[in-house]
């Protein structure tokens, strides 16, 4: 009697580290839990071995479809010389036509999706990284099929929240024009999808606005597997004392401009009173700005296999976004490290946290500076912050708590939910 689920995303990876990825790979394995699960990837895995990953999907999973591997990747000599003979704007501009699909590869994918549910006739599609899947709702009117929209984050504010940060007429502009289309979207799906998840009740307030009826939002939190973070792990050498901020540092994303703030303005502060204090950056694909911080206190390790040992090396997680939207898994894996956490207001948003009962918030750079002084300074202070935080996210953002609210979820559709299968 368990619902046929066709889960439709974008992004997946294995092993699971980092937000998208994490976020993903949690729903999927909760909602395997409570329904029968195909996956259907519109974009290549991000994987290093395709067949580990296909074979432990299906441990769990009905069916997995996703595109034939990609063509041998360029050489490097052919790299070279096209970075000798094509100017960078135009390289760039290919490079957003492979990374973005135009519209008629939407179109195709669409076809191909469509075709597949009229062929298998799944009970209900459940687009994954919704917030850019929005193409995707016409399925809902094509196949007849019931439709749920997980959203990660409200992306126009992701994208709007940039502008008090830009100077530039002409990237204000494009900033404005995108984040309005996004809005548009956003709307358009709250319309028309049967369901839209949101992350927070932040989020959730923002979609119940936009969706005919407030009943048609509810929320499916970002979740890690807490047992996860608690097996052992290698150690990790870090120069003493040491603070960590993580995530994806590549171009474009918020924790770029960041690392900056974080570097330029609020450590200056720091070195005043501990000029032996020591950042690490820890990410994938770090942008040239965030390699140009690096300095003999300011470490820039990019991609590591766990970031675990590094959370707990460190005398505190730091968060110091300026423009984001979601709930941060950064978060949510140092409370899960016994890690002291200092984060801007706006990096905590919409999960369930009390300053200077689970973390420390802070948004002024003298404001932040003391409170990284204040974790130095304080022991019992940091100490009496990580067990809250722990039974926090154990209680609310473990993966258990996903498997909770898709049953919930389904539920509200009419799908009767069985017995957990066993994973």
């Amino acid at each position: 009697m368990r619902p046929h689920v066709l889960y439709v995303t974008p992004i997946f990876g294995y092993p699971p580290f980092g937000g998208p990825r994490l976020r993903t790979y949690h729903t999927l394995r909760a909602l395997a839990r409570c329904a029968d699960v195909t996956l259907y990837l519109t974009q290549q895995p991000d994987t290093p071995n395709r067949e580990a990953a296909r074979e432990h999907v299906l441990s769990f999973c009905r069916d997995l479809v996703w595109p034939d591997p990609p063509l041998a990747p360029m050489g490097g000599r052919m790299r070279s010389v096209a970075r000798a003979l094509l100017p960078a704007g135009v390289r760039a501009r290919l490079r957003r036509r492979v990374e973005q699909p135009n519209a008629a590869v939407q179109t195709d994918k669409l076809d191909e999706l469509t075709s597949w549910v009229q062929a298998h006739q799944p009970d209900l599609i459940w687009l994954g990284f919704g917030g850019i899947s929005y193409q995707l709702v016409p399925l809902r009117e094509r196949t007849g099929a019931l439709l749920v929209i997980e959203t990660e984050c409200v992306w126009s504010r992701f994208i709007l929240r940039e502008l008090p940060f830009e100077s530039d007429a002409q990237r204000r502009a494009a900033i404005e024009r995108e984040g309005r289309a996004k809005q548009a979207e956003e709307r358009f799906g709250a319309l028309h999808a049967d369901l839209t998840t949101a992350v927070s009740e932040v989020d959730a307030d923002y979609f119940r606005a936009l969706a005919p009826d407030a009943e048609r939002v509810m929320l499916l939190h970002n979740v890690i597997d807490v047992d996860a973070y608690q097996r052992g792990e290698p150690r990790v050498a870090l120069q003493q004392p040491a603070f960590v901020f993580a995530g994806s540092m590549s171009r474009g994303t918020a924790n770029v401009d960041a690392t900056r703030w974080l570097v330029e303005v609020v450590l200056p502060q720091v070195w005043r009173s501990r000029p032996d204090v020591h950042l690490y950056l820890v990410g994938r694909d770090p942008a040239p700005e965030v390699i140009a911080c690096r300095g003999p206190r300011v470490h820039v390790t990019g991609e590591v296999a766990s970031i675990v040992p590094y959370l707990r090396a460190c005398a505190a997680a730091l968060v110091p976004l300026r423009w984001e939207s979601g709930t941060r898994f950064k978060i949510l894996e140092a409370f899960a490290c016994h890690a002291p956490v200092i984060s801007t207001t706006l990096g905590a948003e919409g999960l369930a946290v009390e300053n200077g009962r689970h973390l420390l918030l802070a948004d002024e750079p003298e404001a932040f500076a003391a409170a990284m002084l204040a974790m130095l300074q304080q022991p019992a202070l940091a100490r009496s912050m990580v067990e809250p935080a722990y039974d926090l996210v154990r209680r609310e953002y473990d993966v258990s708590s996903a498997e909770r609210q898709i049953g919930s979820i389904l539920t509200q559709l009419g799908f009767p939910i069985g017995a957990p299968a066993s994973l």
